[in-house]
């Protein structure tokens, strides 16, 4: 991948909300289920960010970060969903990680309104 506006997504679902609302906003998604052929492709490509989407995989968020932070230490990740308060006081310690609810309505608008904001002040 060498679209600039390419956005790697770690879900099992691909009719969320948030991922239409990237796609409007102009985008790329590239969505994944499953950790080791999400690692195999974040490795050899290149992604604005990675958006690890809790309640919508069955993959641990926190594996997954560190595994990727092994190799790649400059990509932005945003996890989002449910807090996890044990979990995310390992995974805020990791460069350049950001850890936000997935709420509806004014939670919804502030998610979206944090997300992009880091997303354009992460474009390369």
């Amino acid at each position: 991948m060498i679209n600039s506006r390419a956005v790697f997504i770690l879900s099992d679902q691909q009719n969320d909300p948030l991922i239409s609302d990237l796609i409007v906003k102009g985008y790329f998604p590239i969505i994944y289920g499953d950790m080791q052929h999400g690692l195999r492709l974040l490795r050899h490509g290149k992604f604005l960010a990675v958006l690890i989407l809790r309640d919508q995989n069955n993959v641990d968020s926190l594996e997954f970060a560190l595994n990727l932070r092994d190799f790649n230490k400059t990509v932005p990740i945003l996890l989002i969903g449910d807090p996890n308060p044990k979990e995310d006081k390992l995974i805020t310690r990791l460069s350049n990680t950001l850890t936000l609810r997935k709420d509806t309505g004014e939670e919804k608008k502030k998610l979206f309104k944090i997300l992009y904001e880091y997303l354009t002040n992460h474009q390369s």
